[in-house]
């Protein structure tokens, strides 16, 4: 506050970052948080920038693509939908309409087994622990970054 700025966080675990969200059946709070995000900005004159932090992998992932459920801004009906659409749907809505900057923040590499339990294991076995690199990292999220 000293510098005459503020922020507001607002985290919903395990809920794609998506507005006009129906369904999510990994958490079903989602649509609640996704419309009070959506009413928050849309009463705030104040929001410059909106900083967006996702687990892309599992909402762009092709086997996800059943669990994800949009209400079509279009049509006002639901509509099952790969992440794309939201996803394009939300910046869309951010940049163009309220005119905010949005900063996306691609995720961490993340292990498919409990790391300490690999790094037990690699100790136990004397096997090389393994490790992710970039590449296979930037692969997995490929469809985020398009």
């Amino acid at each position: 506050m000293a510098q005459g700025k503020s922020a507001y966080l607002n985290i919903a675990s395990n809920c794609p970052p998506f507005i006009n969200l129906n369904k999510w059946t990994r958490n079903y709070n989602c649509p609640n948080f996704r419309n009070n995000f959506q009413k928050f900005i849309d009463n705030s004159n104040l929001i410059e920038t909106v900083i967006i932090v996702g687990y892309w992998e599992a909402y762009f992932n092709k086997k996800n693509y059943v669990d994800l459920e949009i209400i079509d801004p279009a049509t006002n009906l639901r509509k099952k939908v790969n992440a794309s659409e939201p996803f394009e749907n939300t910046l869309e809505w951010l940049l163009n309409e309220k005119k905010i900057n949005v900063i996306l923040i691609e995720q961490v590499p993340i292990y498919k087994k409990n790391p300490s339990f690999m790094l037990a294991h690699s100790l136990l076995y004397k096997k090389e622990f393994p490790f992710i690199n970039y590449e296979v990292h930037k692969n997995r999220n490929i469809k985020f970054y398009n």
